[in-house]
Parts: structure tokens; sequence; C-alpha cells
């Protein structure tokens, strides 16, 4: 059997071992061949510009060297006839592309319906601000789209990052050789799970571009204002400088906040700025970031404030944002600009996850693979190094589970030092999470039905047995006093006025009268939520991730009897339908499909459906423990250098 094992984990070395040179081949051949285009609005539309035989004069800023060309953006789905002479000048004054004069034809996308100038040979400096000098002799006149900044342009760069990303892919392979070296010398132990955990958290808070996960800006505004004590924010009627996605009451106020200018400038790092615009989720830029980064850092820091919405998040607390607190207080007391306050921010976040995973791992003995599969899986890597606070919530309900697992597996007495001190911790998390996210702490409540009759022993269960008819008496009077209040004084269906409670009344109503139509909208939400986490996390690797995670779970060792697999299935499926009944409150009742609800609200409940699955026995689970990590850690550094393309 051990000759078996060996013999396996030998050939699962190998097989890592290739798999991660053979994607190693073909990301250093990338980076050798290719060159990325990238492009970067400058500006939006508020308005129109008509011309027809004038000059105009827009004023651009050069993000890289590479900038190749220019694109104005018209109204028009049709070429007017006519000629379009351009020259580029620096701010002083100096010709730096000579006028030149074509025809518009020669200019004209009609796929776009814009006007595209070829700028490959221009000298530009990146971070400059030059002025594109636009002289028309059309024969019709054309709309051009501007606003107070000028025409509205299209920036195409040729990116290419060869040296950055060649170092950056050497890190990746040296982290994960010597990681691959540390397991198969000691196997996933307590300390190589941390070193796992702070190895691929760092790598994600590096790699990943700053607020690239949906909302992580405003959270991030809001752990700025925490760590000023709280009282930034205010309720204002929305400035026409402020930016953000500003939603104004009823009242014509947004909920603002005023953050150093280096700080908002971080924002714009995503394409259109996130948050710039009204729109809920900003399409990242990863290519440009690091050139804005760049120009960004390599400036003294810009003094005075930024007007900001903080939207919604104004009236969240300490609890869900305490790591990023007190990284942010840390770098504004050593005087650490403020522009890199968000990597503060997210290394505090990777930091306490972190280890709140290892403390996972530390509490359970029957489970360990559970938590190192949960901790490392992309999804959970990418919120453990980001500003989101939900990272920080699926940290801490993993570590409820733990606790309730190691006071289950290790027949704990409650009333015993250790089982006290592990009740209150349990019961402090489940605090914070409620005053985070109710659904999620609700659903921490029911693992107390985990617990086993021997951490009771205390109790007077022979005193119990024998006046158990008179114990089922009263629950049964109770309940029935309770049925006589909702129904006899709240004058109502006793199931609806309990919903109303969490549902508005006409959402509740609608689910009442249109139940199927809202159970197939509910599985269309389902799907979607799928689809999304295999387009958002590198599709192409969520396949081989899903298959390896599922085959570990399958052949664990069986810990949990049918009866609390079965209750495992109905929390985990009952947490899953109220987070996507939240979203459904946020919309019309019957406008059609459920918004507001991403793939990472899933997350927090899986470590509960990996307990449904093992069921595996002693020798399965001995190829688990020897032989799955080797092939884990190639897995989780092949999402890393993955990342890094």
């Amino acid at each position: 059997m051990e000759r078996r094992i060996k013999r396996t984990r030998i050939c699962v070395f190998i097989l890592a071992a290739v798999s991660l040179l053979i994607l190693d081949i073909k990301a250093f051949g990338r980076i050798a061949n290719e060159k990325e285009e990238s492009y970067w609005e400058q500006n939006s539309l508020i308005s129109t510009v008509e011309v027809k035989k004038q000059t105009i004069k827009t004023r651009l800023q050069a993000i890289g060297a590479s900038l190749t060309r220019i694109q104005l953006w018209t109204e028009s789905s049709t070429m007017p006839e006519g000629t379009l002479s351009w020259q580029i000048e620096d701010t002083a004054g100096n010709l730096v592309q000579k006028k030149q004069t074509e025809e518009l034809d020669e200019l004209w996308e009609e796929e776009n319906g814009c006007i595209c100038l070829d700028t490959s040979q221009v000298k530009w400096e990146a971070g400059e601000q030059y002025d594109l000098i636009l002289k028309f002799q059309l024969e019709e006149p054309l709309a051009l789209m501007a606003d107070a900044n000028g025409i509205m342009n299209t920036q195409w760069y040729q990116i290419n990052y060869k040296g950055l990303q060649t170092g950056i892919l050497i890190l990746l392979n040296l982290l994960a050789a010597g990681s691959m070296a540390a397991v198969w010398l000691h196997g996933i132990n307590h300390k190589t799970f941390l070193w796992l955990l702070l190895a691929t958290g760092m790598a994600a808070a590096v790699l990943l571009p700053p607020f690239s996960r949906d909302d992580e800006f405003r959270h991030f505004v809001r752990a700025y204002d925490l760590s000023c004590g709280g009282h930034l924010g205010y309720y204002d009627v929305p400035q026409e400088g402020a930016v953000g996605n500003v939603f104004a009451d009823e009242e014509g106020k947004a909920q603002m906040v005023q953050i150093p200018k280096e700080m908002s400038e971080m924002r714009l790092l995503a394409h259109e700025g996130n948050y710039n615009q009204i729109t809920y989720f900003a399409e990242t830029n990863q290519s440009l970031c690091v050139p804005k980064l760049l120009l960004m850092f390599q400036r003294e820091e810009e003094e005075g404030l930024q007007e900001v919405s903080q939207v919604a998040t104004v009236e969240k607390g300490m609890e869900s944002y305490w790591p990023q607190v007190i990284m942010v207080g840390l770098g504004r007391l050593l005087g650490v600009r403020s522009g890199l306050w968000y990597y503060l921010a997210v290394t505090g976040q990777a930091l306490a996850i972190s280890l709140m995973l290892w403390g996972c791992f530390r509490l359970v003995k029957g489970h360990k693979e559970l938590f190192v599969l949960y901790g490392l899986i992309p999804a959970v890597t990418v919120f453990r190094a980001s500003a989101s606070p939900d990272g920080l919530m699926m940290g801490e309900i993993a570590l409820c589970l733990a606790v309730i697992l190691h006071l289950r597996e290790e027949k704990v007495l409650l009333n015993s030092k250790k089982g006290v001190l592990l009740t209150v911790c349990y019961l402090i998390l489940v605090w914070q999470i409620l005053l985070m996210k109710l659904p999620y702490a609700l659903f921490c409540l029911g693992f107390l039905l985990l617990l086993r009759k021997e951490n009771f022993q205390f109790l007077p269960w022979e005193a119990c047995k024998r006046n158990r008819w008179k114990i089922i008496a009263g629950a049964g009077i109770l309940g029935a006093a309770g049925v006589i209040y909702f129904v006899g004084i709240r004058k109502g269906d006793l199931f609806f006025q309990v919903l109303y409670q969490f549902v508005p009344k006409e959402h509740a109503l609608y689910i009442r009268f249109h139940f199927w139509t809202i159970l197939i909208m509910f599985l269309h939400k389902g799907k979607d939520l799928l689809r999304e986490t295999y387009d958002s996390l590198c599709g192409n690797h969520m396949i081989p991730y899903g298959l390896f995670v599922g085959t570990v779970l399958l052949f664990s060792q069986k810990k949990c009897k049918v009866i609390i697999r079965g209750f495992l299935t109905f929390i985990f499926l009952g947490m899953l339908g109220m987070v996507v009944l939240v979203g459904y409150t946020f919309t019309p009742p019957d406008f059609g499909e459920v918004q507001g609800i991403t793939y990472r609200y899933m997350l927090p409940v899986l470590p509960v459906l990996g307990l449904v699955l093992p069921s595996g026995n002693e020798k399965t689970q001995a190829y688990v423990e020897a032989v799955y990590p080797l092939l884990l850690v190639s897995m989780v550094f092949a999402s890393c250098l993955a990342w890094a393309w």
C-alpha cells in the first residue's frame, strides 16, 4: 500500500512539474511574440459639437509612449465628403506631428462611425499632455461627441511589458518550486498551508489591478473614512465636480465623502474610471494599469481633496473593514502617500483572512483537505486579496464552521473551559457576520445543529427522558400560541406574515401568485451565477479545477451520517435561496430577472457543500493526503501564472 502511494506520488509530482513547465513555455512564448493592444477613453459624452469648415483644438494626455491611433467619435452613421487636416503640438506649442491632410473617407471607420488617426510615428512622452488640432473642410456638417474636456477620443496603445512580465513569471516559478518542495517533504501541515495562503494572497494583491473587484472602491473609501474616525461621510446634493456611482435620494441628496486626490485617482485605473460613470460594473483595463500607476507614483503627490460617492456604505461599521482600517491608519501614521493605501489595505485583508483559514486548519482533524481546497481555489484567493468585505466574511464563516466541527469531533463539553472559550469565539463571529449580512448569520447559526449529544453531557438527560411527554406538550403549546398570535392578532397567513418581515409585501405577493414563474427565474439566476464564475475567473481553468476538487472530496473519508448530510444540503440550498431572494427584492417584482447578485455570494457556503460530498474510505483517504496536495499546488500557481498574462 505504502509503495503504491509512493509510486503514485512520484508520478503526480512529475505530472505537476511538467504541466507547469508547459504553461511556462506558453507564457514566455506569448511574452516574446505578442504585443497586446489596449485602449483608454479619456473622457465621456455629455454633448456634441457640430463641425463643417472650422478648426478645433482638444487636449489629451499620453498614458504611454506607444499610442498608435486615436479614434474620434461621431453621431453619424454615414461619412460626409471633405478633408481633415490634423497636427499635434505639445503644451509649449512645439510641433510633434506635422500637419496631415487627408480625405475623410481614408480616415473613416464605417463599422464604428468614427474617425481614426494613425499616430504610430509620433514620439510620445508618457504622462505628457498634447494638443490635437483638427481642421475640417466638409460638404455637410458632422456632429462630434464631446464634453467639457474636449472631443471624446479613444486612445489605442501597443503594450509590451516583456521585462516586467518575465520578472513576474520567474518570481511565480520560484514560489511554485519552493511550495512544491515544501509539500513534497512535509505534506500540507500547518506551516506549509500558511505559507501557501500568504504566497498566493500576496501574489493576488500585487498582480490584480486595483479596484478590479465589484464595489471595491466604495468599500475602500469607507475603510479610509473609518480610519479617520468614521465621520467623513455626509449627505449632500451631488455637485457638478463629484465623481462616483452617485445615487441621490428623494431629496436629491447622495452619500458623499472627501478623499485625497491621489486616492481618488486610483479608481481611474479601470476602463472608463471605475464608478466614474453611472455604471455598476466597470470593465478593468489591466494592460494600461501599469503605466497609469507609474505616472502617478513618479510625480509628487498633489494636495487637496476630491468629493466622491460612498453609495450605501456610509452606515457600515468597523466589523466589515477592520484589517483595512488598521493598515490604512498605519499608512497615514507613517506618512505613506495615499495612492499606496490601497495596497496596504489589501495586504491587511490577505493577512487577516489567511490567518483565519490557517486557524480553521489547526482546529479540525478530519476535514483538513476541505479548508485547504477552500482557501486556495482562485475565487477565494482573489477575494482574500481585495478591499471587498465579502472576503473577510468568507474567512469568518469558515472559522465558525471550523469551531463547531472541532467541538463536534473532539466531543468537547460546552461547559468546560475550552468549550466556553470556543463557544464565545463562535458567538462573536456570528455577531460580526450579523452586522455585515443577516442571511449569513442565520446560516452560521444552523451549524449549531451539528453538535452531538456528547457536547451536552452536563444536561439532565435522564430527567428529560422521564419527562419527555411534558416537554413535547410544552413545546406544542408554545407553537400553538405562536400560530394564534400570527393568525389571530396579525390577521393573516402565518407564512406570509413572517415572509413580509424580510421581503417587501409587493414582492411576496408576486411570489405567492406566480410561484412557478419565480422558481424558473431563480433557476435561471443560478445558471447565470455558474456561468459568471466560469467567465470571471479564467474560465479555461475552472473545469479542471472543478473536476479536481470534486474528485478529492469524493475520495475523502466519510465523516458525516446521511441525516447530517441532508441537513447540510438543506441549509446550503436555503442560504443560496435567501441570497437570491434578497437580490430579487432590489428589482421590481415582475422585472423578469434577479439583479445585484454575483458569484461571490455563493463562495461563503461552499465549505458546507464540501462536507456533503466526501464518500471515500481509509484507503482512498491515504491517497488524498499523500498525493493531492502536489497537484493542488501546481494548479494554484497555474492560476497565478494566468493572472500574470
